[in-house]
């Protein structure tokens, strides 16, 4: 990103990814397995942290659901009257 990357008229100049590891529906996988192995480790952590973030949203609504997300790091948008998570 160019620039202050708080800027909202901070344009994004580049981008590249690349995909490490897959697991399909089936249970197969394709990729790096170590890569795997520790992106499957976290599995139940972002599980719960997800789950928790949907309680919020229930019991206490939107500006306290995006306070929790942002708490730990989350950057949360609002998208066509939805909400999305980045990051």
């Amino acid at each position: 990103m160019m620039g202050n990357p708080h800027d909202k008229s901070a344009k994004i100049a580049n981008v590249e990814a690349a995909v490490l590891f897959v697991q399909f529906e089936d249970g197969s996988t394709w990729g790096d397995d170590q890569a795997g192995k520790g992106m499957l480790a976290e599995r139940p952590q972002k599980l719960a942290y997800l789950k928790r973030l949907v309680e919020t949203y229930y019991e206490s609504g939107g500006r306290c659901f995006r306070r929790s997300a942002r708490r730990t790091g989350a950057n949360v948008s609002r998208v066509h009257g939805g909400l999305l998570l980045e990051g």
